[in-house]
């Protein structure tokens, strides 16, 4: 990729941008739909549209465009897309529901266009790390996960695209798709699941709140903790196994820690991680895809799955029973 535009002037489109700055990749333009970006630091220099379709009518040697765009414009931007024959970058999650991603795939395919999701918890060294050491058996058969995603509620005073569900799909899809994708994507297929769920509308501090019980096809039993009302952002995770446990918290100084017999402590590495961040490591894998060079490690279908996961997740909490699935679906 030599050149894309950036659909959406907002904080992921800003952080996108960064990185595809320090790529080398050309940004020849961003679409802002409230047409402020122009005003902003980030945006210096970098031709400003009200639209998709006037980007791609206005730019040349444009080779993808990356959607950075709320969750519920994601859909109708991909189509545009497609149909000017470019590649396509979207964030997580790619779609509201599976139909809609369905939808998005298939465009692409009948279009002939590259479509990328991003799922950039794929390309944290913790997560990563986890799950190798998970498929080299060092903690043996795995046992109990346990998962948790917190942040403050998406919410300054003002009403807010992310506190709307319809727009955003709430704690379960914005938060809860990263860890749903890192499961599946480690673990296999999800096979039952009970979830519960607090939320609270208030304009002092509201709360979503979701806990999900998981259990895997392989026998392994998964918790997971999502959260918009925390004071601040933490991540973390407890995996154990017949053998030993791995664990780690966004709030340590040390990335991954075993617990386990002695001789096993050179199974992982504890400093912190350093380096690229994940969103560079990940924008480099796709632009290493486009050419070629590298078999692109996040398929479409595993971004379908992930919003699979996370429908029977919002449907168990909201019916108050559990959730049965077959081969990752509903049944």
């Amino acid at each position: 990729m030599r050149a894309v535009i950036i659909a959406g002037s907002g904080h992921m489109g800003k952080s996108h941008a960064k990185e595809w700055r320090t790529l080398g990749v050309t940004i020849a333009g961003v679409v802002s739909r409230s047409g402020q970006a122009g005003e902003e630091e980030a945006w210096r220099g970098i031709p400003v549209f009200p639209s998709l379709q006037d980007a791609l009518a206005e730019t040349k040697g444009v080779d993808a465009v990356d959607i950075c765009l709320p969750t519920y414009l994601h859909k109708e931007a991909i189509e545009t897309v497609a149909a000017a024959k470019k590649a396509v970058v979207c964030e997580k999650p790619l779609a509201l529901s599976s139909q809609e991603a369905r939808a998005i795939i298939q465009v692409c395919k009948d279009n002939g266009v590259a479509l990328y999701p991003g799922h950039v918890l794929r390309f944290h060294n913790e997560y990563a790390l986890a799950r190798q050491k998970v498929k080299d058996g060092a903690i043996g058969q795995p046992g109990v996960f346990r998962l948790a995603r917190k942040n403050r509620y998406p919410y300054n005073g003002e009403p807010s695209w992310y506190s709307d569900e319809t727009k955003s799909g709430g704690v379960t899809f914005d938060l809860g798709i990263h860890d749903f994708d890192w499961i599946l994507w480690t673990l296999g297929h999800a096979e039952r699941i009970m979830a519960r769920r607090v939320k609270r509308a208030s304009t002092d501090r509201p709360v979503d709140y979701v806990l999900a019980v998981i259990r895997m096809e392989n026998g392994a039993m998964v918790h997971v903790e999502l959260s918009w009302e925390h004071d601040r952002f933490e991540s973390s995770f407890e995996l154990s196994g017949q053998n030993g446990m791995l664990t780690h918290s966004s709030a340590d100084t040390e990335a991954v820690k075993w617990i386990g017999p002695v001789t096993e402590q050179d199974k992982v590495p504890t400093p912190k991680s350093t380096g690229p961040s994940p969103m560079f490591k990940q924008l480099q894998h796709f632009i290493r895809c486009h050419r070629g060079e590298e078999t692109l490690q996040i398929q479409p279908e595993d971004a379908l799955r992930a919003i699979e996961l996370a429908e029977a997740v919002v449907q168990s909490a909201e019916e108050g029973r559990p959730v049965e699935l077959k081969g990752g679906v509903v049944s």
